[in-house]
Parts: structure tokens; C-alpha cells; sequence
């Protein structure tokens, strides 16, 4: 009887932990993510430097990137992926909310996008440095969004003739 008690008692406690186990990896889930290529990249931190008065460089990265950033010097590297933007506000404290788009693309005073990188690490290497590509000028567009510290950043941009897209929801670290 004592031996049966026992098992039950070891076979409670393992369902108790197993289930406390998947809860925990449900709230690691996340929506910011984006693809390239046919494949899906899930991003999991974000920054943000404000370069000069109205232009931000904002930054998005996979785990695996080990994130460097300060004195508004990033330096990523690892494997994985990032993607980073040059984002002219229409303000000089942060990112307005609006769509970007290209200089050709826009009005004076208009969000613009003044830059476009992403870098996915290659099986040579197995690091994120080295490894970024520029967008292809005057393709797709950036919308962000805010409320409160969350940001909602959505891009779409040609990179070697495939679309890059995706989406980043969460707060950004300042460097």
C-alpha cells in the first residue's frame, strides 16, 4: 500500500511539473518575428540610438545574437539573424508613429526610411557578423506604431530581390 502511494504520489508531482514547464515556455512565445527567403525568423530583443536630432537607428535580433550596445555603438554577433533600420522621425525624442518610406517616395517632413540592413549568419561562419545586406532602395515601406513603452514596427523591403517582412512588438532597449 505504502509503495503504491508512493508511485502515486512521484507520478502527481511529475504531471504538476511538466504542466508548470509548459506554461512557462507558453509566455516566452512571441509574434515579433520576420522572413526571408522561405524562412521564418523569431525576434526577441530590440533597441534603439538616437543617431542625430530626428534619426533613430533601430535594431531587431534572434536568440543566439549576443547584443553589445552602448554609447550608441551596437555590435552583434552569433548565430542567428538581426535586421536594422535608419528611421528619419518627423520628432526628435523618438520614432513617430506613421509609415516610412523612401526619400523618393515621401514629402518634405514626411517618416522616412534612410537605411535598411539584415543579417542572417551562414553555416560557414555560424555568426551574425560579416553577414548584413543592404535593402534595395526606393522598395517597401516601414509602419510603427506605439503605446505606451511597446512599439509595433512593421517592415516589408526588397533585399537581393526577395522580400524581407515581419514584424517586432515589444519594448527597445536604448544604446
Amino acid at each position: 500500500m505504502k509503495t503504491k502511494n508512493l508511485l502515486l504520489a512521484i507520478v502527481i508531482i511529475l504531471l504538476l511539473m511538466s504542466c508548470k514547464k509548459d506554461s512557462e515556455q507558453g509566455s516566452v512565445t512571441t509574434s515579433s518575428k520576420f522572413t526571408y527567403d522561405g524562412k521564418e525568423y523569431t525576434l526577441v530583443k530590440g533597441y534603439i540610438n538616437n543617431e542625430v536630432n530626428t534619426r533613430f537607428s533601430v535594431s531587431f535580433f534572434s536568440s543566439g545574437v549576443s547584443v553589445m550596445a552602448s554609447a550608441g555603438v551596437l555590435n552583434a554577433d552569433g548565430p542567428g539573424a538581426g535586421f536594422l533600420l535608419t528611421l528619419d522621425s518627423t520628432i526628435p525624442t523618438d520614432i513617430s508613429a506613421g509609415t516610412y518610406k523612401w526619400p523618393s517616395q515621401t514629402t518634405p517632413g514626411s517618416p522616412m526610411i534612410a537605411f535598411a540592413q539584415m543579417g542572417i549568419s551562414n553555416e560557414i561562419t555560424n555568426t551574425i557578423s560579416g553577414s548584413f545586406r543592404d535593402a534595395a532602395y526606393g522598395t517597401g515601406s516601414v509602419t510603427v506604431s506605439k503605446s505606451g513603452q511597446e512599439y509595433t514596427v512593421e517592415f516589408s523591403l526588397s533585399i537581393d530581390g526577395k522580400t524581407a517582412s515581419g514584424k517586432y512588438v515589444g519594448t527597445l532597449k536604448s544604446y
